[in-house]
C-alpha cells in the first residue's frame, strides 16, 4: 500500500500533447500537488507534456518504477499491465473503464486482469476509477484536473467506490475546514477492496477519521473485524440500498446491493457510524474532530433568546441533560448585564451583552466546571459592526477547547457571505444549525461510550483539528468577577486571545 500512496517513481501511461487528453491532467495534478518523486510518461506518439519527455514504449522505462498509471482503452490494459510486469512494476492503478461494469466483453477483460496481476504479482487500484490522492506526498492522479488551492491538508481519509462522490467528500471537507489526509477511489474493487484501505488508513499516522462510502460489500465479516478493533472512527454511507438504484450501481461500478437491514444491523454491532447522506457524513466528521464527549451534560450559550429556545429543545431531543447552574454562578453571570431582564439558566441566553471579552470568560467558566462534558454556542452577530470580534472570538473558542479537552459546537449566524468567510479562515469546525451541532455532540458521545463500555480504547481520545497545537500552559486561565463588569482594559479579566469590546454600549 505504500507504494501506492507514497511512491517514490511514477509513470502515467496513456499522456498525449493534446489538450483534451486525460491523461495529461494526471501529470498536470502530480506537478500542482507538489510531488516529488520521479515522473515518466509514456504514449503513443513521442512528445514532451510539462517538461517531460513521453516515450513510446512501456519496455523504454527504467526498471523498478514503484507505481503505474494506466488510462488507456479497456482493451489495451491487460497487454500494458504484462509489460509493467516486465518492467519490475508491481503496483499499477487502471483509471480506465469498459471493464465488468459494462458489458460480457469486460468481464472478460477483467478476468485477464487478475491473470496477468497473479503472474507478475502485481497488485492494482481499480479499475473504472479516478484512483488516489495523498495530500501529504503530493500524489495526486485523477484524471479530472484539480485546483490545489481549493483542497486543504487535514486529517480525514475518505474512501470511495465512486469517483465522482470522492470529489464531491474531498471538496465538502475542504470546504468545511476540516480537509483530507488521503482519498481513494475504489472503482470496479477487483483487486485492492475497502478492507485492504482501511487496514493500511488504520494505520496511517496522518490519518484520524475514516469517511467510507460503499455501493457493495465485498468482504463483510473481514471488514466487520476491522471496524470493531479500530481505534478510530469510521462513518459509513452505504448506498445502492433499493432496487431503484441496483441497476444503475451495477452498471456505474459493478457493484451488487446488499440487505440494508443486515448492513445497518452490522455496522452498528462494529461501532461504524452510519451516515445517511453527504451532509450527515461531513457533520459526523466535524463531531470526531473536536475532543470527545465524555458524558451526557451539556451548556448551550446564544446570544438570542429565540435561538436558546431551539437549543434547548434539541438537547431533549438528543437526550442531554442541561446543567443546573448553582445559584452563585447565576449571580455572576447575571452582574455582567446591562439590563437585568434577562434570567441566566441553561440555556444561557446573552442577548444584553456586547462585550466579547465577558462572553469568552463565562463560556470558560462553564468548561472548568468537571461535571460539563460539551458545549453549544449559537454566536448570532453583525458583520458591519462585530465582524473583527466575533472571528477573534471564534479563534478563542478553538482554543479555549483544546485546552479543557471539551468540544464547543459553534454555530455562527450572520450575513451568508460572512458565515463563509468566517469557515474559511477558521481552523475549526463549524455548524449551520442548531440541530446539526446538537447531532454531532450527540453522535460522538454515542459513539465514546460504546467503545468504553467494549473496553476499545481510540488512538488519540481527543481527535483533534489541524493546526490546534496549543498547550493548556498557553492559555491563562481568566479570572471570572461577580460584580459589574470591569473594564475592557482590564488585563487581569482578559483571556489569552485578547478581543475588543464587539461594539457599543
Amino acid at each position: 500500500m505504500d507504494k501506492i500512496f507514497n511512491p517514490s517513481s511514477i509513470v502515467v501511461i496513456g499522456v498525449s500533447g493534446r489538450p483534451t487528453n486525460m491523461g495529461r491532467n494526471i501529470v498536470a495534478n502530480l506537478l500542482d500537488f507538489g510531488y516529488g518523486g520521479e515522473i515518466h510518461v509514456v504514449g503513443r506518439r513521442e512528445g514532451v507534456v510539462f517538461g517531460h519527455r513521453i516515450r513510446t514504449s512501456i519496455e523504454e522505462l527504467p526498471q523498478g518504477i514503484e507505481l503505474a498509471v494506466i488510462l488507456t482503452p479497456a482493451h489495451t490494459v491487460p497487454d500494458l499491465m504484462d509489460a509493467c510486469g516486465r518492467q519490475g512494476i508491481h503496483r499499477v492503478v487502471i483509471e480506465s473503464g469498459g471493464f465488468g461494469e459494462f458489458s460480457a466483453e469486460g468481464r472478460e477483460l477483467s478476468k485477464r486482469l487478475r491473470a496477468v496481476a497473479h503472474k507478475w504479482g502485481i497488485r492494482f487500484v481499480g479499475p473504472n476509477c479516478i484512483s488516489v490522492i495523498n495530500m501529504n506526498s503530493g500524489v495526486c492522479l485523477p484524471f479530472i484536473r484539480l485546483q490545489r488551492d481549493t483542497l486543504k491538508k487535514g486529517r480525514v481519509s475518505v474512501v470511495s467506490q465512486s469517483g465522482g462522490i470522492t470529489l464531491v467528500y474531498i471538496n465538502l471537507l475542504s470546504g468545511v475546514g476540516l480537509g483530507i489526509s488521503k482519498a481513494i477511489s475504489m472503482g470496479n474493487k477487483l483487486d485492492l477492496d475497502e478492507t485492504d484501505y482501511l487496514a493500511y488508513l488504520l494505520e496511517d499516522e496522518d490519518t484520524d477519521i475514516i469517511c467510507l462510502h460503499l455501493e457493495s460489500i465485498e468482504d463483510g465479516r473481514r471488514l466487520m473485524e476491522l471496524a470493531r478493533s479500530s481505534p478510530k472512527p469510521i462513518l459509513l454511507h452505504k448506498t445502492n440500498v433499493g432496487q431503484a438504484s441496483a441497476h444503475i450501481a451495477q452498471s456505474h461500478t459493478a457493484a451488487l446491493a446488499n440487505d440494508d437491514r443486515i448492513v445497518s444491523a452490522a455496522a452498528r454491532q462494529a461501532g461504524m457510524i452510519r451516515a445517511r447522506n453527504f451532509r450527515t457524513m461531513v457533520n459526523y466528521a466535524k463531531a470526531f474532530s473536536l475532543p470527545p464527549v465524555k458524558g451526557n451534560t451539556l451548556v448551550a450559550i446564544s446570544r438570542s433568546g429565540g435561538r436558546a429556545v431551539v437549543a434547548a429543545d434539541m438537547a431533549a431531543a438528543f437526550g442531554f441533560d442541561l446543567y443546573p447552574f448553582p445559584r452563585d454562578f447565576r449571580e455572576k453571570v447575571k452582574g455582567f448585564f446591562r439590563a437585568k431582564v434577562i434570567e441566566p439558566t441553561n440555556p444561557l441566553d446573552l442577548g444584553d451583552l456586547f462585550d466579547f471579552v465577558i462572553y469568552v470568560n463565562i463560556l470558560e467558566e462553564c468548561l472548568k466546571i468537571e461535571d460539563v462534558d460539551a458545549v453549544l454556542m449559537a454566536h448570532t452577530y453583525s458583520s458591519l459592526l462585530e465582524r473583527k470580534g466575533s472571528h477573534r472570538l471564534a479563534n478563542t473558542v478553538r482554543d479555549l477547547a483544546t485546552k479543557y479537552n471539551k468540544p464547543v459546537a459553534l454555530c455562527p449566524f450572520s450575513e451568508g457571505e460572512e458565515v463563509l468567510s468566517l469557515k474559511k479562515t477558521l481552523d475549526y469546525p463549524t455548524f449551520s444549525e442548531i440541530e446539526e451541532a446538537m447531532e454531532a455532540l450527540a453522535v460522538s458521545r454515542d459513539y465514546y461510550q460504546a467503545r468504553k463500555r467494549r473496553g476499545v480504547e481510540s488512538a488519540d481520545e481527543s481527535i483533534a483539528q489541524p493546526g490546534l497545537a496549543i498547550q493548556a500552559a498557553d492559555l491563562p486561565s481568566a479570572s471570572f468577577r461577580p460584580s459589574a463588569p470591569p473594564s475592557p482594559s482590564s488585563a487581569s479579566f482578559r483571556p489569552s486571545a485578547v478581543l475588543p469590546p464587539s461594539a457599543p454600549p
